[in-house]
């Protein structure tokens, strides 16, 4: 379970980012944060990742727990937190030249046998169909696949917090659909907890169960993703483009929707 109660936070040096965020997530579920660029979502990421306070120093107060433990208490290898930043190159580990071996530097570092590391790595490969970038090098691969490989890299240790920070940025359409679906099944199945930071409210809205929106570094909306239609006025002010609800999107939606053989539109 994930708990914020009144959480602030300023940098050594500046005006508070973070003012006043309450949340709680259960197990098996999914939180979509929004919100225009210098509205606090990277600290937030930040202090949910253990960057802040452990990495970076400032001014926390607040209560903020995850898995029931304090987050001066947490430590993302052990309690299993995994961080997919919009940058995939700054995750790449430096040190390990295939693709396959970048993915199993996580589980080397854990201890496990070779055999099981070996069905671990082949088995998300193969869930996330980049069995052909197996022997490849990290170092020579698109911005898409460079980005898949890091998001395989955090799902194979099996997290019970995946936190995506704008993962979306370097994938095509429809790579984007299928791994936003299989870290979805991933979380309702295991009952692990999801975050996923994007700008794109289609995103939000098809794959999250509750939605934070964040401005100024105040807390300007928190509940059921649902509940997002009623606030349609209002996101524009937020700096959120409502494209979701506009007959533009649902036409595309259609079209897409059409071609795939799939008739549901949001």
């Amino acid at each position: 379970m994930l708990e914020i109660k009144n959480l602030n936070f300023k940098y050594s040096k500046g005006e508070f980012t973070l003012v006043g965020i309450s949340l709680s997530l259960k197990k098996g579920e999914i939180l979509g944060v929004m919100g225009p660029s210098g509205s606090g979502k990277t600290t937030l990421v930040y202090i949910l990742s253990g960057i802040i306070p452990s990495f970076i120093k400032g001014d926390l107060s607040g209560e903020i727990k995850i898995f029931n433990k304090r987050i001066s208490e947490i430590s993302p290898f052990k309690d299993k937190i995994t961080l997919i930043m919009q940058n995939p190159y700054t995750q790449l580990s430096g040190i390990k030249s295939t693709v396959f071996e970048e993915i199993a530097f996580p589980l080397e570092n854990k201890g496990l046998e070779k055999e099981k590391i070996i069905q671990k790595v082949n088995e998300i490969l193969k869930k996330l169909e980049i069995e052909h970038l197996k022997n490849k090098n990290v170092f020579e691969l698109s911005g898409g696949e460079t980005q898949k490989v890091t998001i395989a890299t955090g799902l194979v240790i099996e997290p019970e917090l995946i936190i995506m920070d704008e993962i979306s940025t370097l994938l095509d359409f429809w790579s984007t659909e299928k791994i936003y679906n299989i870290i979805r099944e991933y979380i309702k199945k295991n009952k692990k907890i999801g975050i996923i930071i994007e700008n794109s409210i289609s995103h939000i809205f098809e794959y999250t169960d509750y939605s934070l929106i964040l401005n100024n570094g105040r807390q300007v909306f928190w509940g059921p993703t649902s509940l997002l239609i009623k606030e349609r006025k209002n996101l524009e002010k937020w700096g959120i483009e409502p494209f979701l609800f506009s007959s533009s999107y649902k036409k595309l939606k259609q079209k897409i929707l059409e071609k795939i053989g799939k008739w549901e539109l949001l």
